[in-house]
């Protein structure tokens, strides 16, 4: 990416394309995709209100996600935390009483 006034007409175009470039899987290209998102926000005064407001949409998409990630590890160390006090205060004629479905769904 270079960006150049001449070769873009449609800013906001640009700037969308830059925004669905952040969520590709696997790409390395985060600080380019950034530098160009603060180059075009500069240069082109009348693209800032709607450069801010997709950089804000990415941010608060991240924090979403770090989010739900954070929750759901959470819970899986939650659950594997209790699993063991749980299965100790079963007896054993019990825990055999389950259906094999129940106890798959720990």
């Amino acid at each position: 990416f270079f960006f150049s006034p001449q070769q873009v007409r449609d800013f906001e175009w640009y700037l969308t394309v830059l925004s669905e470039l952040t969520s590709v899987r696997g790409t390395c290209h985060g600080p380019l995709i950034g530098s160009q998102f603060m180059d075009v926000t500069i240069r082109v005064k009348v693209v800032r209100k709607f450069s801010v407001t997709l950089m804000v949409t990415i941010i608060l998409l991240l924090l979403l996600l770090l989010r739900l990630l954070l929750l759901l590890l959470l819970s899986f160390s939650f659950s594997f935390l209790l699993l063991p006090s749980l299965l100790l205060s079963f007896s054993p004629s019990l825990l055999l009483s389950f259906s094999p479905s129940l106890l798959l769904s720990f």
